[in-house]
């Protein structure tokens, strides 16, 4: 599996601005590419993937690159630079005989002011920090090399607020199968932008391509695959994460327990941290229950049944200045009943109702439960110093 990088890739961007990508050819060469210029104050992003593979692809790619650092000299509207490239291109993808989808984000650094357009590309995603909230920008015209008989695109204006990100991708990414030939889709992928979001974007694209990886497993890639995102960051970011994907089956529920125990022990350490040996203690019990709590319960059918492909858990460790907390999502079925319901209304849980959420609720500050957007959103939040053990609202 080659690794290769987009090309004129921005050395500096302005502060308070991230960007990242992953660009992935199943084989030496492909179709699939992204490419980012930045022009102050704008930063022109693309994604594109031409249909086939191997070298006729590789060229029209490398023609598409050259294309795109035309139009950004010409216009900073996402919808004109569409159609500059098209006039540029047009010829060669007749004589090529193929197609190609292709998006672009033009970003305002100096305000967050967006403009978007799509040539029949796969939907992005607009990830909305506060809430959380996703919408998907879908595609404003026909793919280049589609006869239509209107070849205008369209334009999609929006803003992003400090924490929010786009999400730009090709359909290798969300079309990869598994050994039971099912596709990580669109779902997976929001799944792991929703449970990451906190940290920083090189630690988001590395999750996603984990969990890719996780899903996959060995087999070979079938498909090229590419990830272009762009992130304002947060007003006060976090100053560490450990994000992780696991499959929700117990060994792994063991090993990603301790390796977040670990990471509390190396923050402590590194931020100056003193807390008792009860504050670890306490933190790795609680997301020992909380992980197991997922694996029998969200996913129960494939508990009972281990032929069944597993559900994932992915999540988020993060360090702040006053507390460390663990954001957990999964998209198993909701959790019901009168714990659940004691936990959405921060009530206590007596320990004959539900020792094991019970003890959650006595080793840490908080511990949330709520259900956003068809998924389980598990959070615990724990003071570095202060009284331990007191479970807050």
């Amino acid at each position: 599996m080659k690794k290769t990088h987009a090309q004129s890739w921005p050395k500096t961007l302005p502060k308070g601005w991230e960007l990242n990508h992953l660009l992935r050819q199943a084989e030496e060469v492909g179709g699939d590419f992204c490419n980012a210029r930045y022009r102050e104050p704008y930063l022109y992003l693309l994604i594109g993937d031409v249909a086939g593979k191997g070298p006729t692809a590789s060229l029209l790619a490398q023609q598409f690159h050259t294309a795109f650092d035309s139009a950004t000299l010409v216009s900073s509207r996402a919808r004109e630079v569409l159609h500059f490239m098209h006039e540029l291109i047009s010829e060669g993808l007749e004589r090529a005989d193929t197609f190609v989808t292709l998006a672009v984000v033009v970003m305002d650094t100096r305000d967050g002011s967006f403009t978007y357009a799509s040539a029949g590309h796969t939907s992005t995603y607009w990830l909305h920090y506060e809430g959380p909230q996703a919408e998907f920008l879908e595609a404003t015209g026909f793919p280049f090399g589609i006869p239509a008989p209107d070849q205008s695109y369209r334009e999609i204006e929006g803003r992003l607020e400090p924490g929010d990100s786009i999400w730009l991708y090709t359909d290798g990414v969300t079309e990869v199968p598994d050994r039971y030939n099912h596709i990580f889709g669109r779902a997976g992928l929001l799944d792991v932008l929703l449970a990451v979001r906190e940290a920083s974007l090189d630690r988001q694209v590395a999750a996603v391509r984990r969990a890719v990886g996780l899903h996959h497993g060995t087999q070979s890639l079938p498909d090229d695959m590419a990830i272009l995102a762009i992130r304002r960051t947060p007003e006060h970011p976090v100053l560490d994460a450990l994000p992780f994907v696991i499959w929700a089956r117990y060994l792994q529920v063991r090993s990603a327990t301790q390796r977040i125990a670990q990471q509390i022990r190396l923050w402590a350490e590194r931020f100056g941290w003193t807390p008792s040996q009860d504050f670890f203690f306490q933190w790795e019990l609680a997301v020992s229950e909380v992980l197991t709590n997922i694996v029998q319960h969200a996913y129960v059918v494939q508990h009972a049944h281990p032929h069944l492909a597993p559900g994932r858990i992915q999540g988020c460790l993060l360090a702040y200045p006053d507390e460390v907390v663990l954001d957990v999502w999964d998209a198993g079925v909701p959790f019901k009943g009168e714990l659940a319901s004691r936990l959405l209304h921060h009530e206590e849980i007596p320990p004959e109702e539900g020792y094991g959420l019970y003890l959650v609720q006595q080793s840490v500050d908080h511990i949330a439960y709520r259900r956003v957007m068809e998924r389980n959103w598990w959070q615990l939040r724990k003071r570095w110093q202060g009284e331990e053990g007191k479970h807050e609202s």
